[in-house]
């Protein structure tokens, strides 16, 4: 081998070292975020399981059509609007 693939050589296996000594101290940190992102992976399914137990409980658009119709007496009830006929 040359002096200059030597030196390649070298360099190659200093840039290796740190590399790996950096590896080590990340790698419990990744198991640690691996199980904190698969925590929150069950959290957002149960949240959203529960957000569409509550949509089907309140029943959608005849919800929505209630809370509309409410308002509309509220605002009858207080005399800034004409009742629906």
């Amino acid at each position: 081998m040359s002096e200059a693939e030597n030196l390649i050589r070298k360099k190659y296996d200093e840039l290796c070292t740190k590399r790996d000594a950096v590896n080590a101290r990340v790698t419990p940190l990744r198991k640690r975020l691996d199980a904190a992102n698969e925590a929150v992976c069950k959290a957002q399914a149960e949240a959203t399981r529960l957000a569409e137990e509550i949509q089907a409980i309140r029943g959608g658009q005849s919800w929505i059509d209630l809370k509309c119709e409410i308002g509309l007496l509220a605002k009858a009830l207080s005399g800034r609007q004409k009742p629906p006929e």
